[in-house]
């Protein structure tokens, strides 16, 4: 992770901004306080994660189904690709 003054990350915001749409994230430092700037992709990514795991049961349903079988989906997959 890029870290950076705030006095710096002020004179380089352009390329602050490329790369954190890079999926780099770049802390930068104050002495009040840090802040860290991720992209927008990034930052929806961490939305979608914190709502399905809001929704009761969703975490432990994840876990239970990946423990599956997978191998029946797998033949499924194999004979959509020969279609």
């Amino acid at each position: 992770m890029i870290s950076l003054s705030v006095t710096d990350a002020r004179r380089d915001i352009f390329n602050i901004v490329k790369a954190v749409q890079n999926s780099d994230a770049v802390t930068i430092t104050s002495k009040d306080g840090n802040a860290v700037l991720i992209s927008e992709n990034e930052w929806n990514g961490i939305k979608e994660t914190l709502y399905i795991l809001s929704m009761p049961g969703m975490l432990e349903s994840i876990l239970e189904s990946s423990e599956e079988d997978i191998s029946e989906m797998e033949r499924w997959e194999k004979i959509r690709d020969t279609l």
